[in-house]
């Protein structure tokens, strides 16, 4: 066998194991998005309660910071100079 059929033969074993090699990436691609579309199906059935919970998180983030603010203020006054700062 001559150098350059050795040669197109080991590039086309190289091609032919990156085909192979992609082809596990997409079937491991498409559990993922099986398992995603599960999840999202999941949170959009149970929307109302999530928002509810976002909501209560960020209300108590901003009267957290309320709180804080003037206690902080007073030792730190560059760096809080406002509630949103105080976040």
């Amino acid at each position: 066998m001559s150098p350059v059929n050795a040669a197109i033969a080991i590039l086309l074993l190289v091609c032919t194991t990156i085909a192979s090699l992609n082809l596990v990436r997409l079937a491991r691609l498409r559990r993922s998005f099986q398992v995603l579309h599960i999840v999202s199906k999941a949170v959009f059935s149970r929307r109302d309660e999530l928002l509810v919970g976002l909501a209560a998180t960020v209300a108590l983030l901003v009267l957290a910071s309320a709180l804080f603010y003037p206690t902080e203020r007073k030792t730190q006054p560059d760096d809080f100079d406002s509630i949103p700062w105080a976040m």
